[in-house]
């Protein structure tokens, strides 16, 4: 039960951990709860991973993978050093550890 879908929270524009829930079934994990598109990027909280442009992410073997706009899935860098390069929020700029 390595599979975990990212839910989107607009509150804190965070993709975290949860039951599946994907776009539709177009994720393996699937689900039938819809995806708020609206923000460009969020945060897997789950493995510190950091995506850019993204519909929807999940852990998948300890990996974290993203869906873009294309439907194509991609890995997203769990790297902190990754988070320059994306755009991290400002908001959430102040590291937790």
């Amino acid at each position: 039960m390595a599979n975990k879908v990212g839910k989107w929270n607009r509150e804190s524009t965070r993709c975290g951990g949860g039951k599946a829930s994907g776009g539709g079934g177009e994720v393996e994990t699937g689900g039938d709860e819809r995806i708020d598109y609206h923000r460009s990027w969020f945060i897997l909280e789950i493995k510190e991973c950091y995506c850019y442009y993204a519909m929807l992410c999940y852990v998948m073997r300890d990996e974290c993978i993203v869906v873009e706009r294309r439907k194509k899935k991609m890995r997203c860098s769990i790297n902190k050093e990754s988070i320059k390069k994306i755009g991290y929020s400002r908001k959430h700029a102040q590291p937790s550890a």
